[in-house]
């Protein structure tokens, strides 16, 4: 039988209250704990690590990729907390207040593993709502996807953790079950350099994933402005799949929408000197 989840990151952390002596004997006969123990001990120094210096967008990727590995599933349900206009809810990485100036925090959820805290704000001045995800480390809130089944919102976060929902959403669906579900993969398209001097001009560039994603990224500069236009041509090997999530971002901007095989996305980049991330969330 294996040992739970919590006792191998106990083990991992070095907690004498656990069976360790069982535990350790078992890991080193089961190759699939031994793995997570590494994942896990990986994840721990690296965050470790990042605690005192701010995450390169490559070091960002490997952060989700070491997380996504710790935890057994990559959805992860949320537990209502409040409704209404709530206190504050402790965490490390939290320094945010519930309320300020005319935002105010009108629901929250949480999970406790991860630790993650879903704030729904209310802008009362613009009438206008959005999501807050928290984690700690706060680097692990960007670039996830949050959304509600029943009425169809699905949102992904920025670098800051936050999302914007539609101009249509209602405070009706505060106390309704959100979901928050990490990338299945991550994918960082490096800067592209335009000549200035071409008013027309087009390339072409694949990205592949570790697990046989494929996205043909096609860049665009017009008289209008520049665009990357991009393709899921395969996932995880298969040409042939059901319509995916996907989010493209760079800095402070974010877009996402469902794309299918035979579907291009357009993306109008901020700068052409800063990385583009891509995820796909299946």
């Amino acid at each position: 039988m294996h040992p739970t989840k919590e006792q191998l990151e106990q083990f991992v952390a070095n907690v004498q209250e656990i069976p360790r002596a069982d535990i350790e004997v078992h890991v080193r006969r089961c190759d699939f704990c031994r793995e997570y123990c590494e994942s896990y001990r990986q994840l721990i120094e690296y965050l470790k690590e990042a605690e005192s210096e701010p995450l390169s967008p490559d070091e960002r990727l490997l952060a989700e990729s070491l997380l996504a590995q710790a935890i057994p599933t990559r959805i992860i349900d949320l537990k209502l907390l409040s409704v209404g206009p709530v206190g504050p809810t402790v965490m490390a990485a939290d320094t945010n207040h519930t309320s300020v100036g005319g935002v105010q925090c009108i629901a929250q959820w949480a999970s406790e593993s991860p630790e993650l805290v879903l704030r729904l704000m209310h802008d009362t001045e613009s009438d206008r709502y959005s999501l807050q995800v928290i984690t700690d480390p706060p680097e692990q809130a960007s670039g996830l996807l949050v959304s509600e089944a029943d009425s169809g919102v699905s949102v992904v976060t920025d670098h800051a953790g936050a999302a914007p929902l539609p101009s249509d959403f209602r405070s009706r669906l505060r106390d309704v079950p959100w979901k928050v579900q990490l990338p299945d993969a991550a994918l960082t398209l490096d800067p592209v350099d335009y000549d200035p001097d071409r008013t027309e001009a087009e390339c072409e560039t694949t990205l592949r994933s570790d697990r046989g994603d494929e996205i043909v990224i096609r860049f665009e500069t017009k008289t209008e402005g520049r665009a990357v236009l991009l393709r899921v041509a395969s996932l995880a090997g298969q040409t042939d799949f059901a319509p995916v999530q996907i989010a493209v971002s760079q800095g402070s901007l974010t877009r996402a929408t469902r794309t299918g095989p035979s579907d291009t996305v357009s993306f109008k980049p901020i700068d052409n000197n800063s990385l583009i991330n891509i995820r796909l969330y299946t």
